[in-house]
This record gives C-alpha cells, sequence and structure tokens, in this order.
C-alpha cells in the first residue's frame, strides 16, 4: 500500500543564494481559483443557497468557501479506489479524486479504500466507506475521507496547514465548505480533562517518560508496522439526539461516528501507525428510543463504561471502550488499551474514557478532545506547562514541556486563560507523547534471565519479622534479566494494610546499573505476574529505600503487570530502588508473586504483550541528526538546522525542532527566563529543516524581543479566540543555562518518524551578540563602501570561541506572502569577529536592505533592526526579472537530452552561471533515485555555435566566478559555465558522459542582479516520462515587490514534424515555492488565460498543449509539464516574462 500512495514527483533542490526551489505541487492560489475541479466533482458556489427545512449549520468557521458536488461524479471516482494492501493498490495503483481548498482552488490526491469498521458491520452498512489518501500536488499532504449515503468529510493534514471539507449543514450534502484549521471557531470552550490518576481502576503504570533531552543520543523510531485496535463507541442519548435527531436513527449515528474515528485514526495512524477499528457489534452500544444506554452524559460515565461494554460487546471482542456524550468533558485512564477486568472498576480498564461537548462535531470536538482523551489510554500525559484556568492542576511534571497551554493534540490549547498559546490544538503530537504512546503501543525485546533468590534463608516464604531488604539483584542496560519470587503480605481486615514502609514488607532491592547516558533510550520494565489468582495488589517502586521518593507505582488486578523506571528522568536516574507489593483487600492472607526485570530498548520493536494486530507496512522511517552542541550567548537569535537527513522510501520528510526543558514545576506562561523553565513553544511541522529563535518576524519587527502577549492573529500565524490575550511563547534566553531541544524527522507515512537531540549551553554576560551599524535607516549608495559594527558581547572568550563571522545583505528584507524568510547573500565570509568590518553593497536600488553578522562554526547571528536604502545613482529601480531558470528531468541520448534555453534582453551583457547537476540530485535530503552520475554542459549560441564546455566543474575555467556568486556544485562530477553574455539566444544541453543516462538538472543564474539586462524566458525541451521522471522547470523572481506576469506553456504535438516522439497532450501545472499550485491548464483553449495567451502571441499551435498566464510576486516558481494519463515523450516548458497590462 505504501508504494502505490508514493509521491510520483521528487524534487526538493536546495542550496545556497540564489537557487531555485522546486517541490512537488500543493493547492492553488486564491486569486487564480478556478470555479469547477478539473475531474468537475466540484464546483464553486457563487452565492449561498437557501437553508433546508430544519438546517443547522455544521460547523462554525471565521471564513471559508463554499462548493457543490457531483454526488453521482464523486460515487464514480470513489468507486475506482483499490482497497489497501491489495494486489490492486499495489499494482494499478490507486485512484485519484480532487477537493477544495480553503483558498477556493483544487487539490489532487491518490486514495485507496481503508477498512475502519470490522466485516460484520460493514457488510451491514455498504453505503458507510472510509479512504485514506496522499496529496499529487503535495506529497506531504495526508488525506481522510469518508462517505455515507448523504454526506461526505475530509481532512488533510500537511505542513502547510490543516484544512477540512464538511458539509455546511448538518446531514445534508447540498452543499459543503472548504475551511483551514485556524479558521475553526472554538467558542468560549470550558472543557476540562480529568486524567483518572485512580489506578486502582485502570491497572496502569504511570511511567516517567524519557525526557528527550541531550542526554538522549537518539531516541526511537518508528513506522515499519501498521497497530490495529478494535475500538468501541458507546454514545449517551444525547449525543445520539444531536446526530440522530429526535427518532435516533441508527445510521447517522452511526456514520457520525464514523467521521469521527476516521479523523482520530487518521492523526494516529500518520502520527504512531496506530489504526482504530469499529468494532463489529458497534450497534448495541448505540442509544436510541429502543436501545437505551445507562449514560448520564457527565464525567461518571467513565465509571460506568468498562461494565457496559464488557457486557454488551464481551471483552475479549475488543481493545479499546470510549464513550462519546455532550456534557461529560474529558477524562480517562493512563495507558489502559488491552488492559482487561478489573476489580474496583467493575469492568475492562481498556474501557475507561469518555469525551463529551455540545456541540459534539467538528474538529475542536474530535481531534482537540477526542484524540487527547484516547491519547490519554494510550500513555500519553499531559505536556503543557501553564497553570492558568483548566490548565491548573491537571500538568504533569514529568512531561510539561511546552509553554502555557501549549499546542499539540495532549496540551490544552484554547482552554488555559490567559495562558492560551493559540485557539485549537494543531493536529501532531509533542515528541514526549510520541514517546510514551509509542512506548506503550510498541514494547521492546529483553534477554535471556538470571534468577536472584529472595534470600537464602527464607527462599520463597513470608517475609521475616523487620527485615525491609529479603533480596537484591543488579540489572544492566544490555541485560541479562533478573528475576525473582515473593510474598505480598494482605491486610489484618478488609481494605487494611498491615504492610507498613519499612515493616513487614516484602521488598526487593533492585540496582540499575551505569549512569543516565547509558540508560539512554532504554528503560527498565518489570513485569508482575501471579501464580493463582488474587483480588487486587499494589506495587510500589521507590529511589533508594523503602523510604525514598516514589518514581513509579500501579495498581491493579491479578493480570500481568507492568511498571517501568525511566532513568532518564529527572531525579530517577540510575542506582538503588525498593519494590514492594502489597496484596491488598483480602483478611490476613498472601498471595505469591513472579517479577520479571529487564532493559528494554526503545529503538527496538519487540514482544511486549499487545492485543493488536500487526501489519507490515514496508516503509522505513527518515533518518535525521539533530548535529552537535553549541555554546551560545544570551539574548541572541540562533538557528538549529537537521543534518544527514533522508528516506530509505524517498517520502518527502518534515521537520520539528521543539524545546526539551521542564523546568522546576509548573510555571504561569508570562515568567521569563528562570533558568530552567521552557521559553520556545511548538509550530507544525515543516519542509524546511531548521528553525529560528525567536521567529523570523520578531526578529525583523521587534529586535529580537518578541511580545509577551498577542491578540488575533500573531505576525507567525497563530490564532488566539476573539475577546482574547494569548501568549507568544517564544522568549530567547536571558540567564546562563542550557536549553535542550528534541528533533524529529517524519515522513508522515504509518507513523514513521526518527529523533535526535542536542543542547545549547547559553551563556549570559549581560548583553547579546548586536548588529550596531547599520541599524537605523539611511540611505547608502550602491557600490560604497559600508561599515559595519556588532557588539561581540564576548562570543571570541573561551566559553563560546568564536572567532570569525560571516557578513550578509538581504535586499528584500521583508517575509514573503507565505512567510518565508527573507534571503541573505554574502558580503564577506569568515572575517575575523572583532566587531567592525567594511564590506562594499551591490550597486542596486532597494529600500529593504538589511545587514547580518552570522557565526562561524556556531548558530547564533544577529540582524540590523532597521531597513536601510541602498541607492545606485545611473541605476534605475530593479524590476522583478527571472533570477535564474533551472529545468529537471531524464537526460536520455540522442535527441532526447536535455535542453535548456534562455534568453539575455537589454542592450548589455550579462553575467550567466550554468550548472548540471547529476549525483547530488535529492529530494528533502534524500538522494534522487536514477540520478545522472556525470553530467557534461555545453553552451550554444542562436546559430548553434558552440560557446563553452564543461565536464567537472572543478576544471572550468570560470571557476573563481562559480565560487564567488557561492554557486559551487556539491559533487566535482558535475559541472558549470561562467560566461558574461551579449542579448541574445542562448542553448544549455545537458548529457551524459559516455552516453549515460539518468535524472538530471540543468541551472542558468543571474551573475549581475544590479544589472536591467536580465534573463527573460526559460524554454526547455526533453523527454517527459511518468512518475519521478516528469518535466520540472523552475525560476526564480526577484527582486523588488511589484512583481511581474509569465506565460507558461506546454508544448508537445507542434513537435512532432521534427521529433515523431513528442508528447501527445502535455499538462501543465504552475507550483509556488511552498509547493502550492497557483494554476493549471490541460489544452490552453479551455484556460481562462486564453484572451492574455493570445494577446502576447503565444498561443501554442495544437489544441492539445496547455498555456497559462500568471502574475508573480518575488519567489521560486515551478513548472511542471505531464503527458496525460501518464503517458510519455518529448516535451518542451516555456515560461516567458511578459508585459503588465
Amino acid at each position: 500500500m505504501i508504494s502505490s500512495l508514493r509521491p510520483r514527483l521528487l524534487a526538493t533542490v536546495l542550496g545556497v543564494f540564489g537557487v531555485a526551489t522546486f517541490l512537488s505541487p500543493q493547492p492553488a492560489a486564491a486569486a487564480n481559483a478556478a470555479s469547477a475541479s478539473p475531474d468537475r466533482i466540484w464546483k464553486s458556489a457563487d452565492s449561498m443557497p437557501a437553508a433546508p427545512v430544519n438546517g443547522r449549520v455544521e460547523i462554525k468557521t471565521s471564513q471559508f468557501k463554499a462548493f457543490t458536488v457531483d454526488r453521482a461524479q464523486l460515487s464514480t471516482s470513489l468507486s475506482q479506489a483499490p482497497m489497501e494492501f491489495t494486489a490492486a493498490a499495489n499494482g494499478s495503483g490507486p485512484a485519484e479524486i480532487t477537493l477544495p481548498k480553503p483558498d477556493g482552488s483544487f487539490a489532487r490526491f491518490r486514495i485507496e479504500e481503508v477498512a475502519l469498521m470490522e466485516p460484520g458491520l460493514a457488510a451491514k452498512y455498504p453505503g458507510i466507506k472510509t479512504y485514506r489518501g496522499r496529496g499529487i500536488d503535495d506529497p506531504t499532504a495526508m488525506l481522510q475521507l469518508d462517505v455515507n449515503p448523504e454526506t461526505m468529510h475530509a481532512q488533510v493534514l500537511s505542513p502547510s496547514g490543516a484544512w477540512y471539507v464538511d458539509p455546511y449543514w448538518q446531514g445534508n450534502g447540498s452543499l459543503y465548505m472548504s475551511y483551514a484549521k485556524n479558521d475553526l471557531l472554538s467558542g468560549d470552550r470550558q472543557f476540562e480533562c480529568l486524567v483518572d490518576h485512580d489506578h486502582s481502576k485502570d491497572g496502569t503504570t504511570r511511567t516517567a517518560a524519557a525526557t528527550g533531552g541531550a542526554t538522549a543520543a537518539k531516541a526511537a523510531t518508528a513506522g515499519t508496522m501498521l497497530r490495529s485496535y478494535r475500538i468501541a463507541f458507546a454514545t449517551s442519548a444525547q449525543y445520539s439526539l444531536y446526530h440522530g435527531g429526535a427518532a435516533m436513527e441508527v445510521p447517522k449515528i452511526l456514520a457520525a461516528i464514523v467521521t469521527m474515528n476516521n479523523r482520530v485514526s487518521g492523526v494516529y495512524e500518520t502520527e504512531l501507525g496506530i489504526r482504530m477499528i469499529l468494532v463489529e457489534n458497534q450497534e448495541v452500544i448505540i442509544a436510541t428510543t429502543t436501545n437505551p444506554t445507562p449514560y448520564s452524559d457527565t464525567p461518571g460515565d467513565i465509571g460506568t463504561n468498562p461494565a457496559y461494554l464488557d457486557q454488551k460487546i464481551g471483552e475479549p471482542n475488543y481493545d479499546i471502550g470510549h464513550v462519546v456524550t455532550t456534557g461529560s468533558g474529558g477524562i480517562a485512564g493512563l495507558g489502559v488499551v488491552c488492559r482487561g477486568f478489573n476489580v474496583v472498576s467493575g469492568g475492562s480498564a481498556k474501557a475507561r474514557g469518555t469525551t463529551g461537548t455540545n456541540p459534539p462535531v467538528g474538529d475542536g470536538f474530535w481531534i482537540d478532545f477526542v484524540a487527547h482523551e484516547i491519547g490519554h489510554q494510550f500513555g500519553g500525559n499531559h505536556t503543557f506547562d501553564g497553570t492558568g484556568s483548566n490548565c491548573g492542576t491537571n500538568q504533569n511534571d514529568e512531561t510539561a514541556y511546552e509553554v502555557g497551554s501549549g499546542t499539540t493534540i495532549q496540551a490544552y490549547a484554547g482552554i488555559c486563560g490567559n495562558q492560551n498559546t493559540q485557539r485549537n490544538s494543531d493536529p501532531f503530537f509533542h515528541f514526549i507523547s510520541l514517546k510514551e504512546m509509542f512506548g506503550f503501543a510498541s514494547g521492546a525485546a529483553g534477554r535471556a534471565p538470571v534468577v536472584v533468590q529472595k534470600n537464602a534463608s527464607s527462599g520463597d516464604g513470608p517475609p521475616e519479622e523487620e527485615e525491609a531488604n529479603p533480596g537484591s539483584g543488579t540489572l544492566n542496560p544490555t541485560g541479562p534479566e533478573v528475576t525473582w519470587k515473593g510474598t505480598a503480605p494482605g491486610g489484618a481486615s478488609e481494605g487494611e494494610l498491615s504492610c507498613v514502609e519499612g515493616v513487614n514488607c516484602d521488598t526487593f532491592i533492585l540496582t540499575l546499573s551505569g549512569d543516565a547516558g547509558d540508560w539512554a533510550n532504554k528503560v527498565a520494565q518489570i513485569t508482575f505476574t501471579w501464580p493463582s489468582p488474587v483480588d487486587d495488589y499494589d506495587i510500589y517502586v521507590r529511589k533508594g529505600s523503602v523510604n525514598g521518593p516514589l518514581v513509579a507505582s500501579s495498581a491493579s488486578s491479578s493480570q500481568p503487570e507492568v511498571v517501568t523506571i525511566d532513568p532518564a528522568v529527572r531525579d530517577v536516574g540510575t542506582g538503588q530502588f525498593a519494590v514492594r507489593v502489597v496484596y491488598f483487600a483480602a483478611v490476613g492472607a498472601a498471595g505469591q508473586y513472579n517479577a520479571v526485570a529487564k532493559p528494554i530498548d526503545l529503538t527496538t520493536p519487540g514482544d511486549a504483550p499487545t492485543c493488536a494486530v500487526l501489519t507490515p507496512t514496508g516503509n522505513l522511517p527518515p533518518t535525521a541528526e539533530a548535529g552537535p552542541n553549541y555554546k551560545i550567548p544570551a539574548r541572541t537569535p540562533f538557528t538549529l538546522t537537521a543534518t544527514n537527513a533522508s528516506d530509505p522510501n524517498g517520502d518527502p520528510i518534515t521537520f520539528i525542532w521543539e524545546e526539551a526543558d521542564l523546568g522546576p514545576g509548573p510555571k504561569d506562561a508570562n515568567t521569563p527566563d528562570d533558568g530552567r523553565n521552557p521559553l520556545f513553544r511548538d509550530f507544525v511541522p515543516k519542509l524546511s529543516p531548521s528553525r529560528t529563535f525567536p521567529s523570523f518576524p520578531y526578529i525583523l519587527n521587534n529586535a529580537n524581543v518578541p511580545p509577551v502577549t498577542y491578540t488575533g492573529t500573531s505576525p507567525t500565524g497563530a490564532v488566539c479566540a476573539a475577546g482574547r490575550t494569548c501568549v507568544t511563547g517564544e522568549t530567547l534566553p536571558t540567564t546562563t543555562r542550557e536549553l535542550n531541544f528534541n528533533l524529529t524527522a517524519r515522513d508522515n507515512i504509518f507513523g514513521g518518524w526518527t529523533m535526535d537531540a542536542m543542547k545549547l549551553d547559553v551563556i549570559d554576560g549581560g548583553k547579546g551578540f548586536a548588529v550596531t551599524a547599520p541599524n537605523a535607516p539611511a540611505t547608502v549608495e550602491g557600490g560604497s563602501a559600508l561599515t559595519v559594527t556588532w557588539d561581540v558581547a564576548n562570543t571570541t572568550g573561551p566559553e563560546i570561541n568564536t572567532t570569525n563571522v560571516n557578513i550578509l545583505v538581504a535586499l528584500d528584507a521583508a517575509l514573503g506572502p507565505n512567510g518565508e524568510e527573507p534571503v541573505f547573500r554574502m558580503l564577506l565570509a569568515n572575517t575575523p569577529n572583532d566587531g567592525s568590518e567594511v564590506v562594499t553593497l551591490p550597486k542596486v536600488n532597494t529600500s529593504k536592505a538589511r545587514i547580518m553578522v552570522q557565526a562561524v562554526g556556531n548558530v547564533f547571528f544577529d540582524i540590523s533592526d532597521a531597513d536601510f536604502t541602498i541607492a545606485t545613482p545611473g541605476v534605475g529601480p530593479l524590476p522583478s526579472q527571472l533570477l535564474n531558470i533551472s529545468t529537471r528531468l531524464r537526460v536520455q541520448t540522442g535527441d532526447n537530452v536535455l535542453i535548456g534555453g534562455f534568453i539575455v534582453t537589454g542592450d548589455a551583457p550579462k553575467k550567466v552561471v550554468l550548472r548540471a547537476v547529476g549525483p547530488s540530485l535529492s529530494s528533502g535530503g534524500t538522494p534522487v533515485a536514477g540520478r545522472l552520475d556525470d553530467p557534461t554542459l555545453e553552451l550554444l549560441d542562436s546559430a548553434g555555435n558552440p560557446l563553452a564546455f564543461n565536464d567537472n566543474w572543478k576544471d572550468s575555467e570560470g571557476r573563481p566566478e562559480v565560487e564567488s556568486q557561492g554557486l559551487q556544485p556539491t559533487d566535482d562530477r558535475e559541472s558549470a559555465i561562467a560566461r558574461t553574455l551579449a542579448p541574445g539566444l542562448y542553448t544549455a544541453i545537458v548529457r551524459g558522459a559516455n552516453s549515460s543516462t539518468g535524472v538530471a538538472l540543468v541551472e542558468a543564474y543571474d551573475g549581475d542582479r544590479s544589472s536591467l539586462t536580465k534573463l527573460a524566458n526559460i524554454s526547455s525541451r526533453g523527454f517527459v516520462e511518468t512518475g519521478d521522471n516528469v518535466m520540472i522547470g523552475g525560476f526564480i523572481v526577484g527582486d523588488q515587490s511589484s512583481g511581474i506576469r509569465v506565460v507558461a506553456r506546454a508544448i508537445g504535438p507542434s513537435l512532432k514534424a521534427q521529433l515523431p516522439q513528442a508528447l501527445d497532450d502535455p499538462t501543465l501545472q504552475l507550483v509556488d515555492q511552498n509547493g502550492n499550485t497557483i494554476r493549471a491548464n490541460d489544452n490552453w483553449k479551455d484556460s481562462p488565460d486564453r484572451g492574455a495567451i493570445e494577446t502576447a502571441g503565444l498561443a501554442p499551435t495544437a489544441d492539445a498543449e496547455s498555456a497559462l498566464v500568471a502574475t508573480l510576486t518575488p519567489a521560486p516558481y515551478t513548472a511542471i509539464v505531464r503527458g496525460r494519463g501518464d503517458t510519455a515523450g518529448v516535451g518542451l516548458v516555456e515560461v516567458y516574462h511578459i508585459p503588465n497590462p
């Protein structure tokens, strides 16, 4: 199944200043949105139709786009979707479907059917189906879609933000709304999650989880196995009335449960490789007029659910149970999935979970609340550090990494009063949640046992009077196991314990050898079993002795019980632990038990008991490294970047950097840096491997000091509820301290991720490393010398020891339309860190210049606080232009080599750098399959005369210019040419040395952006194949903000006279740097741009050829040519710069 949903386009070529970025296409921009989807399933609703009778708005948002759907056409498309893991899915591949985006454009997905109901239930309701998919335009986008006889629902998780398609009116499929998660209105939410810490009812271990700090060099990886659990969702009468109407119609209620489970399971599947499948007799626990359920719509329903589900479903027939209501709030047992009957709770612990709000619909309910409570059932603790409102006493010290309310699923976004960081949760788990929940679900392998007797004198009998330490053993981080047998003293009367601390206690002293570093990514797991049934017992694990601090505990029935000791947790570590078992509830009796302690490697899937059905996914997780530790000055921005990132399956990788500092306890989110508290909030994982602290808007606009609070929408895009104040959650350190960070790299396939950690030692010298000049608005002449000064802030001393810096300039120091950071160009590299340097400014005209001084061999930097103007006499305003042009495809031989054409316009020569890239081609850090090992490069003039040739760039006569531009290829076998060219037409040809073949990239860079002479168009020809080997043409628009107008064309049939293998029906897609589809066309005469294309004199000669027009602001763009229906042939992609109207 994985291979069938793999993206068929892998092309991210990242580099230094001026390098084009090719991203697989994503959805289109609103300004150019089409009125109907290409497959004709969706059509924009120009006006809102009249509400149906009893129409109730399903979900409330601040903004959305409205669409109607052709249900028959949708059904036809969905009927072509193969079932996952079948030969059809792995052979012909999944079906394609289009969905409307919140901006009014459309996105394409490859989909396959997924069974989220057990076969018997699915057979009863054939009209209810679920699907999963992956983006064609955005391969990082994961889709969950469900349909029922009346409506459909869709959820898309993407680095660019989650978005949804839902009915506008409840239960009515006549009108749909597409909206972003950020636009979902939460209202005045009073929800509170009360984690059930009465573990006598759930039999769980409250595991102290690994911190993921700098001591944990490499954490667990995941993604190779899909774990499927049978889930039973019971409903209260109030929930059934909401979804089923007064008649409480089961099909409607079940459809609502399927939508909810598809959303929740979709997140769990993407994040953890966990799937939840509705049990076969789900209907019998749905409240109806003839089948009342015993729920009161209150938090007390958690106590009712276990016995009821055991009675109605049967304890062996489900793995996790949950009751949904409209008023129970949220409460769940911790780590109870798969756990069976419990004497105290009167039913299976695995059913201890309930969620209820009114209305019980939408992602504010399904993800923020239901997924959160189920997260507890899978062992995930709260992750927020705030204390406001509902945060209150619900914080968990061992996992409180998130500032304020936090933003991830196991946090409390939107319900912590003035400590909220944003209105709603983001649909992903914090790294500590992934560790806890994956560790709970997966287990790990143990080693051969070594038996250690209790003691020689007492054997396995009752403990001796006053004997506090009847047995002992040492567990090494590499094993082997330690086992012992014991007797748990009973109570003197019912419910009374006769065993007190240090007296009459059967206590085993377990020593964990080594230090916390030896146990990195490992825990000590103790499993207790009873030779004969008992009623109940308590287990205590204390650090040092029976009177030491409690580090783990558990209480359960006579089932195998597991207690975990994690040495990586603060104040736990290694050394001696007192393990005591007390048999509880019997009168004067004693219970025999067996115990096995073993080391668990969290990075190795193992043999821990599980009720899940395991299915190999064929997926392998990505790899990435956080890099070395650094010492940095306080009060100074820094950027962390993942290195050596790759994915064995070629999947796009998303990255997130999360702070891993717990602090000494619950904190007001407005507390300044106290030397231990967390300072930085989470953001949604992105394609970029880097994160800058604080976010760039606060560096450009706030002199590195973000405001403590914000209202409305923050500069980073976070949304605070109307009328509320939220916490920014980004504060540079101001004390001498450690900052620990966890890197998680995801492939977003069945929980495929890997983690790494690094540490920053912050040195507070009373001031930050800072640019001091230019630091105010001023006008400077282009080409002149500029003195740059900065406060070294003791960074050359022995503690930080940064001897050199780079000095860079941004010519347009403004954030892009999607928050892109400005591009900085090197002015002076590797100069002494002495606080002053003279640089020469480029000959340009701009009013938005900024200077950056950047540490060499470290991660800190600073940017000047204000824009300054560079004015160059005799040079007009620098117009927007094509700064570089590039094309990537599979290079063959003969006529099917890669041919790139470009035009130099104007009346003066232009410095141009050309490159042929092959061996270093990668996508998200992953080498592109089938890349050309040894590309050669030839430059021809308009008459076809050769001007230059190169094979291996280091042998090029233009090598000094290539290096001065920062454009040197990363592999010696790649080729480069630097030439100054007169205005005219030019052609660059890429071949494989010795007639070799493979995927290659040809690039042409503007080497002198101050000149009014410019690169005017891209025209590249080659053999267009399928999958990853389509034709990808890239270009950059810059420098100013006025924008330019372009015509893009995809040519095929009109080439047939010269090239019989020409592409019959080329399609064209124009994509921005984030992969968003701006425009798309198949057959230019059907384009709404036809008139503009003809006016420009660029109408293709064949109707089957494609063309489009777009006005573009400064940024990288990509034009992609495919053959319709996955056909192949020679094609031509062209991008022309035309005048604005």
